[in-house]
């Protein structure tokens, strides 16, 4: 299944590239590509059930392990991130993430904004890649791990916005500007000292960083002192003794059969 995957998703990505090079050099509208995506989604499901129905039913498999149901539901990490006991609750989320658990929902939609602002297609893949993410985050809770990039990049993003909005500026991209701007020297030096005018004093600049440590890195300090002094989700005593007795008295029963790799209990 896995090369069958792989030859697929390579197909796709391709077909997918052609297909929207021919939509613009027909000068189709870019909404229409999504139809166009639908449709070959569609041909393509239609024809793997009818060349190829067994590996689309592991196919079906394969999502459906995103729902857990009966016995999977008891594993601590499939099941859903806001609902870890059965009921709405954010503990999971607020313990994993911090305060980047909203920071970074602000920054992917200031993300996505910029990139359509600026229409920069390329950076969509980072769009696609968080939200799919979160799609599977919060359907199963075992993904957070892997969501927990992208929120750090996000988070990263709210952060520095916030920083520009104090006065914060991106000092090299600026200088480049002014050293592109085909006027005299005298000229540039007055850009430059009418930029300088223009930026805010250093006690507006240190009352934002303020701010921003305030939102976005002591609560999170806070969090990781507390989980360090009492980690959450950890096994109690007992358990562990039992894990331990357990190892320790256990015959390995396939040692025989197996010598190269004897069965082994980590705790």
């Amino acid at each position: 299944m896995q090369v069958y995957s792989l030859v697929i998703a390579s197909l796709s990505m391709a077909i997918l590239w052609m297909l929207g090079k021919f939509m613009a050099r027909k000068g189709v509208a870019p909404g229409s590509f999504l139809g166009g995506v639908i449709g070959l989604g569609v041909i393509a499901v239609l024809a793997l059930l009818i060349l190829k129905p067994d590996f689309l039913q592991q196919m079906w498999y394969s999502f459906t392990v995103l729902l857990p149901e009966g016995p999977r539901q008891s594993i601590e990490e499939a099941k859903p991130v806001l609902f870890p006991a059965g009921e709405f609750s954010f503990i999971v989320v607020w313990l994993n993430y911090g305060t980047g658990s909203f920071l970074f929902l602000i920054g992917l939609v200031l993300f996505i904004y910029y990139v359509r602002k600026k229409n920069e297609p390329e950076k969509m893949l980072v769009v696609i890649w968080t939200l799919a993410l979160l799609a599977a985050t919060i359907s199963m809770r075992r993904f957070a791990y892997y969501l927990s990039v992208n929120v750090a990049l996000l988070t990263g993003l709210t952060a520095w916005l916030m920083l520009k909005f104090f006065g914060f500026r991106d000092e090299a991209r600026q200088a480049a500007v002014i050293a592109d701007v085909p006027v005299k020297k005298a000229d540039k030096k007055k850009l430059r000292i009418k930029e300088r005018k223009s930026n805010p004093g250093l006690a507006l600049k240190i009352f934002g960083v303020v701010i921003v440590f305030i939102v976005a890195f002591l609560p999170d300090i806070i969090l990781a002192k507390d989980n360090a002094e009492t980690p959450q989700f950890m096994p109690t005593n007992a358990w562990y003794e039992s894990l331990t007795w357990l190892r320790n008295n256990t015959r390995n029963l396939t040692a025989a059969r197996r010598p190269i790799m004897p069965v082994r209990y980590f705790i």
